[in-house]
């Protein structure tokens, strides 16, 4: 428990001013997961949702929406859609930056 409350508060700690006065605008906030349900990032992501909501550090309810996938282009892309909207937050990982680069590299490959 405690290594999860080191967690949050270092998540905590790197939000800007700004997002001291957020606001949300609907009543429940997306937590984005690119892996299925019981996923290292899914456990995780739930279990910041559940110490976020113990310590009442956001005033909406937090559910988590998996978007699998693509290794992570699918949750990536909805991430990308979703821009903008301050009531979606995604756990994001190395895999979505290196993903991308892969695919982008391995369509060159079969292209020539």
């Amino acid at each position: 428990m405690t290594k999860h409350l080191l967690a949050a508060a270092l998540l905590l700690a790197t939000l800007s001013p700004a997002a001291a006065q957020y606001k949300p605008t609907r009543p429940v906030m997306e937590f984005v997961v690119h892996n299925g349900p019981g996923s290292g990032n899914d456990v995780f992501a739930r279990r910041l949702i559940q110490v976020i909501e113990q310590e009442k550090l956001m005033p909406v309810r937090m559910q988590v929406a998996n978007k699998v996938g693509g290794g992570s282009t699918t949750a990536s892309s909805y991430m990308t859609e979703k821009t903008g909207d301050p009531n979606v937050i995604a756990v994001f990982v190395n895999i979505w930056l290196v993903d991308p680069l892969v695919q982008r590299k391995r369509r060159r490959s079969f292209s020539t």
